[in-house]
């Protein structure tokens, strides 16, 4: 109130307040505010009360709220636009001691207990005309107003759905706006708009930063806040300086305030609400390619008074700008960006924001523990300081700005993989047509978790769905494409200009399904599969299984439905021909015949890692686990229940290992039929009350026991421990199972089943089972095809190589527990061209370009020319019949098999800056790592379960070199119930390592782009860390010379073993390349 006051005794006479045709000096308002205030200090208002405010939009309404706070208490707005339902609870867990509003708003309201003051009643005008309009004294009110009393309460929506209030403090307010007009040059001659609705904290900074400035203030009608043609009018009308803008209403209004040259008065337009995507600016830019107005994002939340962080905008930053900048945190504010142990991370991380120091809520109303969770104790602080866990994750930048990435609530996880809906808007804002995109994941149907896009194009030309779509899938992983498109007129807000997410229709398949009738027998099968699979009555035979709602996990399930139908398709046509009739022309008939024997349950034999590993160290202590977050008060019972249908589904889980004897070949599993009692393998620890380092802590004990009860033999595969946090707090759960009944794909099954199994769902059903994709494995043993590869592999490892370290590997010395490990992360831009140009214009893929690199750094940093050897570990989840299907099968899979990489005498200063000779190795080593007998699974097969040719495949060098490379995921602070917290596993420190050298690969998915890490690992003891930190760079220095290669005009072309029916000498295939190309 003091900032107010000083204003009204500065600047009586200028207008405060504009709304319509109504015009308030600060000297009529201010004697407006103090008559109203004089009346609630008379029915007890004050500090620490609360009085609910339920007015349209109009002058009336800024009357009400300052007279609040001049009586000292808190208002709560309760907007009349807002369902009943919302506003019974808000009046009954705020219970206000008075409500004010209009006959008509007060009305309407829910029954509630509070005194009701109707403004615009005859008697209460009467009243407040016989009240003193001079300002309120301290003396006046109930009790002295200090600068911690609260100054409204606004509720937020809450994660469980049950709305929580957040109570601010009057000092917070008033530090905002002082700051903020320090640092913008805000005052008396600026005029502000007041767009939002006052239940949206946006409406303090547009109200606040023109009253305690001595600006004015325009209050916009909410008719004409859903016009942008009379809202743009309107601020030309009035002289606007201020303008502050949602993206999402912003992004409605660009045009009409060019065409109305708005400019020309605006100062500043302010961002704030959501996260600003700087590609959607690029439109204003053009109209306005000058620094005024200025555009300035500003980040923030109800919790923290508005706004955090901001960061003037310019024309380079917004073509730059892939992320939504929103720069540093305004001064008295410090933001930190932590990992899940509430360590800060380096730049370019991306972790979870949190904020500390001016602006923090004093917490939520009447919700003790919900406070205490999200305002948590600030170790970078003094005594007693909290900071604020915002649940929005971020991450520095070089320069110590922030980059908001997304909620840590809406990422999606579908099929195992963890998405950012905003990764694929900005991918759909990238089509020239589109104008505005919103992506959300939907279950319109229960276990059917899909992606859809939402679009609107510019005067409506977004085109078609389907070719916005196939426009994504240019761009975007396969698992990351909507599997739907939805065109709109424009997107639905809510009535605080965000966008409204509930208003978004269901996609209709149904409707998009449609066309000619089947004109063949094979055609009328697909479309009935095609309608099975997706869940629709009708699907016409031009119908795109993709615009239908399918997927590529779907797409496995058509192939092995379409195989036992007697029709031969494979994924790839299902991506390429899409539709029933395309896929008739290309389907190979096969008698459907009787159904494969499949009996899940008896004995099995151990596939080759299993035979690797038991003979290293045995069996006994060899697990992996993974945390996952479950709901609060999941239920010792419902978990039980879950874990039985787990284990019922998945045969591998109840396998016991069978050991007659020494001779691990003799070892074999035996799986018992479903009817396991898996209670037992249940447990519950209580954890109520632990965060953070205390919970870890636990977690970590909880693991090590569980791996510790583990026992094959027994056949006790799986443990499940349910950390209880409580009823209201949301629970752990860590799954530890046994290596030989799990592999890192069978967790992308396991957790999903489980928690659909929670919820009691029925769990798919299992295609192939582990058991006859063993026996078929173990079957091809004596296969003469398989056998006839025995001299190939004899030859790719007959010549030994010098040791690594000096030594040879010791088993006694060189242990699990003397593993140390380098990790080097490669440029995104460098990344970027290993995971596209370089596979492409070489015709190679991932793996060929990384073992390129790793050859090329391996016989620089040794110094010696010649081959090198190297185990290659793969998924191993090989069709071993056209019939197979294991997208669902949980098992160890994993196969390992050498290569010989001689990357030749070559110039390695050429190849580090990306000259021809860089391309030449690439060729070589892409030839040589295809080079390998059929197809790589052999070496195991051969080496382990045939009794002949195994001894002969013992005997030759163990290659000192393991190489794996993981894949790609996507990175994420994130937490959300029944996703992976964290994976690890557990083996005997004892263990002999394999190799002297483990490589591997793993690219992280992130906001800004795909960055590749690449890691070596090593027994301490047989290598100095300084020279594995010198070939680690080296291997990246390699890459990035084989991706500067790839961009080079006229760089890349194809090898022998991209055309195996001809016999093509490499140097035979560039004479002909050489000649179509001058033919050209």
């Amino acid at each position: 109130p003091e900032m107010f006051q000083a204003q009204v005794v500065a600047r009586p006479d200028a207008v405060a307040v504009v709304c319509e045709d109504v015009r308030l000096t600060y000297a009529e308002l201010d004697a407006a505010v103090n008559r109203l205030a004089r009346l609630l200090v008379g029915l007890g208002v004050g500090p620490e009360r609360i009085v609910a405010v339920a007015l349209p939009r109009s002058v009336e309404m800024v009357v009400a709220l300052l007279a609040v706070l001049k009586a000292g208490a808190a208002y709560l707005p309760v907007d009349p636009e807002y369902p009943a339902a919302r506003q019974a609870f808000m009046l009954a867990d705020a219970a206000p001691v008075v409500t004010l509003g209009t006959a008509r708003t007060v009305g309407a309201l829910p029954e509630h207990g509070a005194v009701r003051v109707v403004v615009d009643a005859p008697d209460t005008v009467r009243v407040l005309a016989g009240l003193p309009g001079t300002a309120v004294r301290d003396a006046e009110r109930v009790r002295s107003l200090r600068p911690g009393h609260p100054a409204y309460v606004i509720y937020t929506s809450g994660s469980t759905g049950t709305p929580k209030g957040v109570l601010i403090p009057q000092r917070n307010v008033a530090a905002l706006i002082e700051t903020a007009g320090r640092v913008y040059g805000l005052g008396a001659d600026d005029v502000w708009s007041l767009f939002h609705s006052y239940a949206f904290d946006f409406s303090v900074w547009e109200m606040f930063g023109a009253l305690l400035l001595g600006g004015r203030v325009v209050v916009v009608a909410h008719s004409v806040s859903r016009s942008p043609r009379e809202f743009v009018e309107l601020l030309s009308r009035t002289g606007v300086t201020v303008l502050s803008q949602t993206p999402s209403a912003f992004y409605q209004v660009i045009g009409e305030l060019a065409a109305a040259g708005v400019g020309s008065s605006l100062r500043y337009v302010v961002f704030g609400g959501e996260a600003l995507e700087p590609a959607r600016l690029r439109q204003w830019y053009d109209r306005y390619p000058g620094d005024v107005p200025v555009l300035v994002n500003m980040y923030g939340i109800t919790e923290t008074t508005v706004h955090v962080t901001h960061i003037a905008l310019d024309r380079e930053r917004v073509v730059a700008g892939t992320g939504s900048v929103v720069g540093g945190p305004l001064p008295g504010v410090r933001t930190y960006v932590l990992d899940e142990f509430l360590r800060p991370v380096p730049p370019g991380v991306v972790g979870e924001l949190y904020v500390a120091g001016a602006g923090l809520a004093r917490g939520y109303l009447n919700r003790p523990a919900l406070t205490g969770e999200r305002f948590v104790a600030c170790p970078f602080g003094g005594s007693g300081e909290r900071m604020y866990r915002t649940g929005d994750l971020a991450r520095w930048t070089g320069d110590g700005g922030l980059v908001f990435a997304g909620r840590a609530d809406a990422q999606v996880k579908i099929r195992g993989f963890r998405i950012e809906p905003g990764e694929i808007e900005a991918v759909l804002s990238g089509h020239p047509a589109v104008d505005q995109v919103a992506v959300v994941m939907r279950e319109d149907q229960p276990g059917h978790r899909h992606l859809v896009a939402y679009l609107a194009g510019t005067a409506g030309t977004a085109g078609d769905g389907s070719d916005l779509r196939d426009f994504a899938a240019g761009l975007l992983p396969d698992y990351m494409v909507p599997s739907a498109v939805v065109l709109l007129d424009a997107l639905p807000l809510t009535v605080n200009g965000k966008l409204d997410r509930d208003a978004l229709p269901a996609p209709d398949f149904a409707g998009l399904a449609g066309g000619r009738e089947p004109r063949t027998p094979v055609e009328e099968a697909l479309c009935a599969l095609f309608a099975e699979l997706l869940h629709l009555e009708y699907v016409g035979a031009d119908d795109s299984f993709f615009d239908l709602g399918g997927d590529s996990i779907m797409s496995m399930q058509l192939v092995a439905r379409a195989r036992r139908a007697g029709m031969v398709i494979t994924p790839r046509q299902v991506f390429e021909d899409k539709t029933p009739a395309r896929l008739a022309l290309v389907a190979e008939s096969r008698p459907a015949g009787p159904a494969v024997d499949d009996l899940a349950v008896g004995e099995v034999p151990l596939i080759p890692v299993m035979r690797w590993v038991a003979e290293r160290t045995g069996l006994r202590r060899f697990s992996q686990s993974v945390l996952t977050i479950v709901p609060a008060g999941l239920g010792e019972g419902r978990l039980v229940t879950a874990v039985q249908a787990l284990v019922d589904r998945h045969d591998a889980l109840r396998a016991r290992l069978v050991c007659p004897g020494p001779d691990v070949a003799s070892w074999r599993l035996d799986i018992p039929p479903p009817g396991l009692d898996a209670s037992s393998s249940v447990h519950r620890v209580d954890a109520a009350g632990l965060t953070g380092p205390e919970l870890t802590s636990l977690v970590a004990a909880v693991g090590r026991s569980a791996a510790r009860r583990l026992d094959p033999e027994a056949g006790v595969m799986l443990q499940v421990v349910w950390l209880d946090r409580g009823p209201d707090a949301p629970g752990r759960v860590l799954l530890v199972a046994h290596h030989l009944v799990v592999d890192g794909v069978s967790w992308r099954v396991l957790l999903p089943d489980l928690a659909a199994a929670c919820t009691g769902a029925s769990l798919e059903p299992v295609g192939t089972s582990f058991r006859r994709w063993a026996g078929l494995l173990a079957g091809s043993a004596d296969d003469p095809a398989r056998v006839a590869e025995l001299p190939g592999w004899q030859r790719l490892l007959a010549d030994p190589e010098p040791p690594l370290g000096g030594r040879p590997l010791d088993p006694a010395r060189d242990t699990v527990s003397s593993v140390r490990r380098v990790s080097v992360p490669v440029p995104r831009d460098v990344t970027a061209a290993l995971l596209t140009t370089v596979p492409a214009v070489f015709h190679a893929g991932i793996d060929d370009v990384l073992l390129t690199g790793l050859s090329l750094a391996v016989t620089e940093w040794r110094g010696v020319p010649g081959p090198v050897l190297v185990d290659v570990e793969g998924h191993g989840r090989e069709p071993l019949a056209d019939d197979v299907d294991l997208s669902r099968t949980v098992g160890w899979f994993t196969s390992v098999h050498p290569v010989r990489l001689d990357p030749g005498r070559v110039d390695f200063a050429e190849v580090r800056a990306g000259g021809d000779a860089a391309g030449v190795v690439i060729k070589r080593v892409k030839e040589q790592v295809r080079a390998v007998p059929g197809d790589g699974l052999g070496f195991g097969v051969l080496r382990y379960l045939n009794m002949v040719t195994g001894p002969a495949l013992a005997a030759p060098p163990v290659p000192q070199i393991g190489f794996n490379y993981l894949g790609r995921f996507t990175t994420s602070a994130r937490q959300e119930e029944w996703q992976p917290v964290a994976l690890g596993g557990d083996m005997p420190e004892r263990m002999p390592v394999a190799h002297a050298l483990e490589a591997d690969g793993i690219v992280e998915d992130g906001p800004d782009g795909p960055e590749l890490t690449v890691s070596l690992s090593w027994p301490a003891g047989l290598l100095e860390p300084d020279a594995v930190r010198e070939l680690t760079d080296g291997w990246v220095a390699m890459l990035t010379g084989l991706a500067a290669q790839a961009g080079r005009p006229g760089a890349g072309g194809h090898s022998p073993s991209d055309f195996p029916l001809l016999s093509l000498a490499q140097q035979q295939l560039e004479e002909l390349e050489a000649e179509i190309a001058m033919e050209d």
